[in-house]
């Protein structure tokens, strides 16, 4: 797993967070993320999937791409957690990043 996987970006920028993991194939595979304000927090603030936004780019690589549009991060302001699963194409599950997302206010709306 790869820990401390933190990235910055202004509110309402849109943004492809290009990941590749070592040693995994994710063909028939599912990818999923999200962000949290705390780990303890019930709701995400963000989540995609391969279903719903996440595209795997290089399946025998271990890479895909979590896409972020303005409407994403549009009204965040401050730090989050972030974290992807993979379960793969027998079920196995695997967390593979986590991290912190800070979202800064632009002056441009």
């Amino acid at each position: 797993m790869a820990t401390g996987q933190d990235f910055t970006l202004t509110a309402g920028d849109t943004r492809n967070i290009e990941v590749t993991v070592d040693s995994v194939n994710l063909s028939g595979a599912t990818v999923k993320w999200a962000v949290k304000k705390t780990v303890y927090d019930a709701e995400y603030v963000l989540y995609k999937d391969t279903d719903a936004g996440i595209t795997v780019t290089g399946a025998a690589a271990g890479e895909f791409t979590i896409p972020l549009k303005p409407e994403d991060t549009a009204g965040l302001s401050g730090n989050y957690v972030h974290e992807a699963e993979i379960t793969d194409a027998s079920g196995n599950v695997s967390t593979i990043l986590t991290g912190t997302m800070t979202v800064k206010l632009g002056i441009i709306n």
